[in-house]
């Protein structure tokens, strides 16, 4: 017996908190279709909801789709909201329509991520599932969503309900977690969508067509997610307002669609991570000059950098892994006076010498070329680059000594020349004077001599040479600071 009682309590304490846990995650959540909500009666909810199907210009919904489910929350659980006029129409009804058709949008693609059965309890916060903010409050104030009040409106209606979507902020940062297999096509009908960021989610699919009517885009943000397609060819014709396109880490393919050097207001682009992506860059930069950050690392993209055009607003050109760039780094580079990083690794089809002229660019904080057949020798102009505090030129065919001009990079964190068998002469005492260098690697060269106690004084975290502790040869380094001999 007292077993009896033992078993069943157990079981009545399974059933709570299954119990429990189905009204949290929304398992039990009735169907809207089922629902009579507020002060109207089913009778009116049914004829709403035929009004919302006849605005939809939806004669028949597939069963349990997110569309439909998307319908039924707003004909029977939400608050409903004025159908208007399809076309036409006094302010007021243009922004009834804009108002109706957004809510309709955001919904169905709550639903199309697994609606509250799934999205709360992925992202294991209440204010992540929209709907849980319950019937009437405007989406405006759903958790990652951006909005801005009409200003255009004639009958001193309240600005504040007069809102439309311009944002859709949704990636980890944000606390919120979305999956599937597609892109909602519904998104298409926030037309008044400036920025749209899904980065670093776990989305599939491809950028549907319906989005081409988001002519107001100005930032699209769907880098490391797993979109596997190509860019769309009418990218340059509907969307001229971009300015941030960020598709790296993706699986896109395909050739660059010719419109896209018609986005002549775009600045940032990320395309790198996307090793079947095709095409040409240079093309891109000539098209569009104004361009400010340019990555097209591991990618299938080929060209050459311009030296026809003066990129006099690029702050960022990173390129690793892109085994298709080719030419030289021209000398017209040192015109592009706002260049901060200039990043370039495992171009094995590039040639020519690394150009005098980059020592006039003030601004840049970081050169890194490697594994790059570049020759000639190390030019004593990269000692003006007062501001650059990361130089990594290493895996090249340089014939040089170590320029004492270097020594003035006051500024300089990182210095890394290894494995250039090319490298000769001694470390100047320079390099002593650099009081922010943490980093310094010389090794695998065929420098020699007696590290000074200048440059030893300076204390480095990292410091890498050719520096046998015992039977050192004439052409090795003696080194009593080094971090780190080989």
């Amino acid at each position: 017996r007292d077993w009896y009682f033992v078993w069943m309590g157990l079981l009545t304490l399974i059933f709570v908190v299954l119990v429990f846990f189905g009204f949290w995650s929304g398992l039990f959540l009735p169907n809207a279709a089922q629902e009579d909500v507020g002060s109207a009666s089913s009778v009116e909810r049914q004829a709403y909801m035929e009004e919302l199907l006849s605005f939809f210009d939806f004669p028949l919904l597939e069963p349990g789709s997110p569309q439909e489910q998307a319908i039924e929350w707003l004909a029977y659980r939400d608050e409903p909201l004025p159908v208007p006029s399809k076309e036409g129409g006094n302010s007021n009804n243009q922004y009834q329509r804009v108002r109706l058709e957004q809510r309709y949008a955001l919904v169905t693609f709550y639903f199309a991520q697994g609606g509250p059965k799934l999205w709360s309890s992925i992202n294991r916060h209440t204010w992540a599932g929209w709907i849980n903010y319950g019937m009437g409050v405007h989406e405006c104030e759903w958790h990652g969503i951006d909005c801005e009040a009409d200003n255009d409106d004639g009958n001193n209606n309240n600005d504040n309900e007069r809102r439309h979507v311009v944002a859709l902020r949704l990636n980890p940062s944000t606390g919120v977690v979305l999956t599937g297999e597609s892109l909602s096509t519904e998104l298409g009908l926030l037309t008044s969508l400036r920025r749209l960021d899904f980065s670093s989610q776990r989305l599939e699919g491809s950028i549907p067509d319906e989005w081409k009517a988001l002519t107001n885009l100005e930032m699209l943000a769907l880098s490391k997610n797993q979109i596997q397609a190509t860019i769309p060819e009418w990218i340059g014709d509907s969307w001229k307002q971009l300015k941030t396109l960020a598709l790296n880490g993706n699986l896109v393919e395909g050739t660059l669609p010719t419109s896209i050097l018609s986005l002549t207001n775009l600045k940032h682009l990320e395309l790198q991570f996307n090793q079947k992506l095709q095409g040409r860059f240079d093309d891109l930069m000539v098209a569009i000059p104004d361009l400010e950050h340019l990555d097209i690392s591991s990618t299938d993209l080929e060209g050459t950098i311009p030296s026809e055009v003066i990129m006099s607003n690029l702050r960022v050109f990173q390129a690793w892994n892109t085994q298709k760039l080719a030419g030289t780094i021209p000398s017209a580079m040192g015109q592009w006076q706002s260049l901060e990083i200039f990043s370039i690794d495992d171009i094995p089809d590039m040639k020519g010498t690394i150009p005098t002229e980059v020592g006039g660019l003030s601004n840049l904080h970081e050169l890194k070329i490697i594994r790059v057949p570049l020759t000639g020798a190390l030019p004593t102009e990269l000692g003006n680059l007062s501001n650059l505090h990361t130089m990594v030129l290493s895996f090249l065919e340089l014939k040089s000594t170590l320029p004492t001009e270097y020594g003035n990079l006051s500024n300089l964190e990182t210095l890394d020349l290894n494995i250039n068998s090319g490298l000769t002469g001694t470390i100047p005492t320079d390099y002593g004077k650099l009081v922010n260098l943490k980093y310094f690697d010389v090794s695998t060269t065929n420098l020699s001599g007696t590290v000074s106690t200048d440059v030893c004084d300076l204390k480095l975290d990292f410091f890498r040479a050719d520096c046998p502790n015992k039977n050192p040869e004439p052409n090795d380094i003696i080194c009593v600071c080094c971090t780190w001999c080989l």
